[in-house]
């Protein structure tokens, strides 16, 4: 049975106090003012406090609708009111049943529990570490020791800024990624003065090539370019073969490759170069396998066919170089955008991944769409058509924690995001990110991110 607030001047559930006379809600010491609509919502729901009461029973007694208009009256109020009640830091919240309505509750019990999980385990477990490596401190400080890789970029007049772009990008992203760089890059022309791009814009070289210490480099690449002239340049060809003698992979982008060709260090590899110069190099060298994919990567010698597969080429090396988590929290940044749509449900491994089964993207999307009111296991297993038990082993197979993890660190993500990116109080965020109480949200992100979220707001401003 549905009840109406009575005429007394206070209503009280666990320890929230309800002044109607006074428009006011206490909490202990704690008390904030709450008038119009959010006054009458909360004293209805106090009034069937532990009820589910539906929507159609809220816009009647409340709005005095008779029916449901079909807008976000009530899921407004709702967020105003999670946010007072956030700030009394009482342990009452107000939670959504999806298809039913809406149920004010004790959240204490729930809060513990989520807090001993989050206590046990406290490291990024599943896919979504990825999207927050580089803000997790001890991640990489097993590295430290890592001997870094030097690479370098001889550019050439006219190189296709594009291209060299995208295979920088790989490597400095690389560098981010983790506690203490992994490449060392620097850039060579010919000699001192800035190179030429193809869309007029000069770089100043930091070698010549005179300069190049070749036989300490573990990588050396030839950036080429649309317009750039093919034809022997000697000291190229000997430093391109010391290079190859000290054991570097040698590369090219665009078509970079032909002057690997003429120093001989491509006879009996495979070699991507763009299309317009394919009859040139098969014609000129006949031992070089002029391959039709975008990039190759063939033993030591990597090349690629225009400026758009620069970066794929890139994120090849670093699949054969860096371990598997480094490499999809750099792919997650750089390869968010491959498709004609940029989806954002889970991580881009996932996202663009035909295999993984609908069921489990359909119970991604719910979770993604219900961040600040999180749905139950039990309800979201039921929604998406399947049992838990099978819920739990498609997340173990596919996602790599269990469904309340993934969630959890699901939340804490949007929330980092949300400290990142905007100025919105820590009580906003707490709400935005289905936290009842401040204080669980603070220890959970400090469990996770071994900082405070005040303090990770703090060092993100620093570092931009």
């Amino acid at each position: 049975m549905i009840n109406s607030p009575s005429d007394t001047d206070s209503l009280q559930f666990a320890d929230l106090v309800l002044n109607v006379e006074r428009r006011e809600a206490m909490c202990r010491s704690n008390r904030v003012e709450i008038k119009g609509k959010q006054l009458q919502l909360l004293s209805y729901l106090m009034a069937n406090a532990e009820t589910v009461v539906s929507r159609q029973a809220i816009y009647q007694d409340v709005w005095r609708f008779t029916f449901d208009p079909g807008t976000k009256r009530i899921e407004v109020q709702v967020s105003f009111l999670r946010k007072k009640l956030l700030t009394l830091g009482c342990t009452v919240s107000i939670r959504t049943h999806r298809g039913a309505g809406l149920q004010l509750c004790r959240s204490v019990d729930s809060d513990v529990s989520r807090v001993r999980n989050c206590t046990v385990r406290p490291a990024f477990e599943s896919v979504l570490k990825s999207k927050n490596l580089v803000h997790l401190d001890k991640a990489y400080d097993g590295r430290l020791g890592m001997p870094r890789r030097r690479v370098s970029f001889i550019l050439r007049e006219h190189f296709s800024m594009m291209a060299f772009a995208g295979a920088l990008d790989a490597l400095v992203t690389a560098n981010l990624m983790s506690s203490a760089p992994v490449f060392e890059i620097q850039v060579v022309g010919g000699d001192d003065s800035p190179v030429m791009s193809d869309v007029g814009i000069a770089l100043s070289p930091q070698r010549t090539l005179a300069q190049l210490d070749e036989k300490q480099q573990s990588i050396i690449i030839v950036c080429g370019g649309f317009r750039v002239r093919l034809e022997e340049d000697v000291q190229l060809k000997a430093k391109l073969r010391s290079a190859a003698g000290g054991g570097a992979v040698l590369g090219g982008l665009w078509n970079g490759a032909y002057f690997l060709a003429e120093a001989g260090l491509l006879d009996d590899h495979h070699c991507a170069f763009h299309p317009d110069g394919r009859a040139m190099m098969a014609e000129l060298f006949p031992k070089v396998r002029i391959a039709s994919q975008s990039h190759v990567l063939d033993r030591q010698r990597i090349s690629c066919a225009g400026a758009n597969s620069a970066l794929d080429m890139m994120l090849g090396v670093l699949r054969n170089t860096l371990d598997q988590e480094l490499v999809s929290a750099i792919e997650e940044v750089l390869n968010c955008d491959n498709g004609r749509e940029v989806s954002d449900v889970s991580v881009v491994t996932i996202d663009t991944d035909p295999t993984v089964p609908e069921v489990l993207k359909d119970a991604l999307q719910l979770m993604h769409n219900n961040i600040e009111d999180p749905i139950e296991i039990d309800a979201l297993a039921r929604h998406v058509g399947i049992c838990r038990r099978h819920l739990e082993r498609l997340f173990s197979r596919h996602v790599n924690a269990t469904p309340p993890r993934y969630y959890m660190e699901l939340r804490l993500t949007r929330a980092r995001q949300l400290l990142q990116q905007t100025s919105r109080p820590l009580i906003d965020i707490a709400v935005a990110s289905g936290f009842a109480t401040l204080p669980h949200f603070q220890r959970c992100f400090r469990l996770k991110f071994e900082m405070t979220p005040g303090q990770f707001r703090k060092r993100s401003r620093l570092r931009n």
